[in-house]
């Protein structure tokens, strides 16, 4: 929206005419006159929050012999035809209004102010908002936890078979975190493109998403530096690889919460009870594994390997430990069947309601 001639009715009884510039709050046309030009306004409220207004307007309106001057391009003309959007919202301290919570409703067609018709709406979306927010479930809730999960627990799972010339734990962990990577980029592109190319940090979200695509891309710059397996200052890779990749991880979860109420959104609160039904789902998966992989760390003999490091993704295929083996498997497939259903729910859910 933008360039648009305004009237807000608020619950208070307050009726003024405005002009939005762009994405930012409507500004009075008048300050010293809010309600110029609007005549015989009337406003109700059912204390539920929503509120009933009329009033009347010529079709132009000249701004008078006034020492401020309204500037004539901020009140259009009604004798031409005009989309009408509708929106609700809450207002600041001061009574103005700020950015509405629901995506408004625009008539059918351009309406003609001077006659009486019947105004027939639809809702107006944001569809690169509403593809920001289901790529970023996509990447986060779907593809980075498997690859979490895969770095985490399955190095010793098909231990002796290789899947693009790397072992299968590694060349999944790589793929996925990478393509979430990618689509967590092309997801803030979108949204930008969305704002106008503005940015800005008066919320957690955006600041906390930032964060996260920050992580998130200096993962794969630490993954190429890094030491030799063999090396004195390996251990040093292996921790800060750990420490971003989860704190990424564990951000993430906390700004899609976040978004979720954000103004301008209005999720049911389904989505919200799905995404803590995933986060539950993803700690309980990740106890039972982490359960199993101590038992077996206590109860090893000499000749079984233990679960490799990521410092031996490049090492010689070590041999194939059985122990585990099964449950694991379970686990994963259990995982990848549950975690698909809850993603797949909010991903529906999030393109038919954002």
């Amino acid at each position: 929206m933008g360039d648009d001639n305004v009237i807000v009715c608020t619950s208070r009884g307050a009726v003024s005419q405005r002009y939005q510039a762009g994405r930012v709050a409507p500004e009075l046309v008048d300050a010293d006159r809010p309600y110029f030009g609007l005549t015989a306004f009337k406003v109700g409220s059912d204390g539920a929050g929503r509120v009933s207004c009329s009033f009347a307007r010529n079709k132009t309106l000249a701004s008078g012999r006034r020492r401020r001057a309204v500037e004539p391009s901020q009140v259009f003309d009604l004798g031409q035809a005009f989309y009408v959007l509708v929106a609700r919202g809450d207002l600041d301290s001061n009574g103005d209004p700020v950015k509405h919570t629901t995506a408004p409703a625009v008539s059918a067609e351009q309406v003609n102010f001077t006659a009486t018709s019947q105004l027939l709406t639809t809702q107006a979306g944001r569809p690169l908002a509403v593809a920001h927010a289901c790529l970023m479930l996509i990447a986060w809730v779907g593809l980075a936890s498997t690859g979490i999960l895969m770095a985490r627990f399955y190095k010793p799972q098909w231990a002796s078979t290789k899947l693009c010339g790397e072992r299968v734990w590694f060349a999944i962990h790589r793929t996925v975190m990478l393509s979430a990577l990618v689509i967590s980029i092309v997801a803030l592109l979108l949204i930008l493109a969305d704002l106008g190319w503005t940015w800005s940090s008066e919320v957690a979200h955006p600041v906390i998403g930032m964060i996260v695509i920050c992580l998130a891309f200096i993962q794969p710059i630490m993954a190429v530096l890094r030491p030799h397996p063999d090396g004195r200052h390996r251990w040093l890779f292996n921790w800060a690889h750990w420490f971003v990749g989860t704190g990424a991880h564990v951000l993430s979860v906390l700004a899609i919460f976040l978004g979720m109420r954000l103004p301008g959104v209005s999720l049911p609160d389904s989505v919200l009870y799905i995404m803590i039904a995933f986060v539950v789902w993803h700690i309980a998966v990740d106890a039972i594994l982490e359960v199993n992989q101590r038992y077996l760390s206590n109860t090893k003999t000499k000749n079984v390997p233990e679960a490799y490091a990521m410092d031996k993704s490049d090492a010689t295929t070590p041999p194939p430990d059985s122990r585990g083996h099964c449950l694991r498997l379970v686990m994963i497939i259990l995982y990848l069947i549950v975690t698909c259903s809850l993603l797949v729910a909010m991903v529906t859910l999030t393109a038919i309601y954002f």
